[in-house]
C-alpha cells in the first residue's frame, strides 16, 4: 500500500553561474500532492526560465533526479516573475514518502523555444527539448485545423535519407530518429489527424554530441500518403 506523510521543513535554491535566486519559496500538501510556491527573483516576464524540481529526504545531504510528475510553472519557458506554483503528484512518483522532505528549486536562463510552424492546415508546436544521456527527449504537438487527415511518417535510421525524418545538431551532424509516437501510436502507423484535436507527440533522438546546446528538427514529412506536409524547427534549446 502506498503511503504518503510528507513534513515540508524547507525549500533549498540552486545557485549558480546560469541560474536566477528564487525566492518567497512556500511548500504545502493537498491530499498526495505537493503544492510548492515561489518568486523568480530580479526577473522579468520578457525572460523565459528552465524551472527543475527535486526533493531529499536526508536534509539536502542528497537529492532526486528531477521530478517528472510536475505541472505548472516548470519545465520550460516558465516567464519570470511571481506566484509561481509547481504541483507535484507525489504518489505517482514514488511509492512511499514519509518523514521530512526537503525541496530544491532551480531555475536557470533559457533560450526560447522555436515558434509553432504552420503548413496548410497543421500546427506543429514544439514543448520541449530535454537531453537525457546522448540522446534527446524532444516533445511536440500537432494540431489539425481543416478537415481529418491521414498520416504516416517515416525517421531516418541511418539507410537512405531521402524524404526521411531527421535532426542534425550544434555541429551539423545527422542524428538518427531512434523512436516518435503521436497520440500513442509510432509513426510507422495510420494517424487519424481529428479537426481541432491537440495530438502530443515525442521524438527520441539519439548519438548528441555532449557539448551540442542546441538541435535541429528536419524534414519531418508524410511520404506515405504524400499529402507534402514537411515541418522543419531550428535552433531548438537543449535544457
Amino acid at each position: 500500500m502506498k503511503r504518503l506523510l510528507l513534513f515540508l521543513t524547507a525549500i533549498l535554491i540552486l545557485q549558480h553561474a546560469n541560474a536566477q535566486e528564487v525566492i518567497n519559496v512556500m511548500a504545502s500538501q493537498s491530499g498526495e500532492k505537493a503544492i510548492i510556491k515561489y518568486d523568480i527573483a530580479n526577473s522579468s516576464p520578457s525572460t523565459n526560465y528552465f524551472v527543475k524540481l527535486y526533493y531529499s529526504t536526508d536534509g539536502g545531504s542528497s537529492f532526486s533526479q528531477e521530478l517528472r510528475y510536475v505541472t505548472g510553472d516548470v519545465g520550460a519557458n516558465v516567464a519570470g516573475g511571481t506566484g509561481k506554483t509547481i504541483t507535484w503528484n507525489t504518489m505517482k512518483e514514488v511509492n512511499a514518502l514519509i518523514g521530512d522532505v526537503v525541496f530544491k528549486v532551480e531555475a536557470n536562463t533559457a533560450s526560447k523555444l522555436p515558434d509553432p510552424v504552420y503548413v496548410k492546415d497543421l500546427v506543429f508546436n514544439i514543448t520541449n527539448c530535454k537531453r537525457i544521456g546522448s540522446s534527446v527527449k524532444l516533445e511536440f504537438e500537432l494540431t489539425n485545423n481543416g478537415t481529418d487527415l491521414k498520416i504516416k511518417y517515416y525517421n531516418y535510421n541511418g539507410a537512405d535519407l531521402q524524404n526521411k525524418s531527421h535532426a542534425v545538431d550544434s555541429y551539423g551532424n545527422l542524428l538518427e530518429i531512434e523512436s516518435a509516437k503521436l497520440s500513442g501510436r509510432t509513426m510507422f502507423e495510420d494517424i487519424i489527424l481529428v479537426k481541432g484535436v491537440i495530438n502530443k507527440g515525442v521524438i527520441i533522438i539519439k548519438s548528441l554530441d555532449s557539448n551540442s546546446q542546441k538541435v535541429a528538427l528536419l524534414e519531418m514529412y508524410d511520404n506515405f500518403y504524400r499529402h507534402e506536409y514537411t515541418f522543419q524547427a531550428r535552433n531548438i534549446p537543449i535544457q
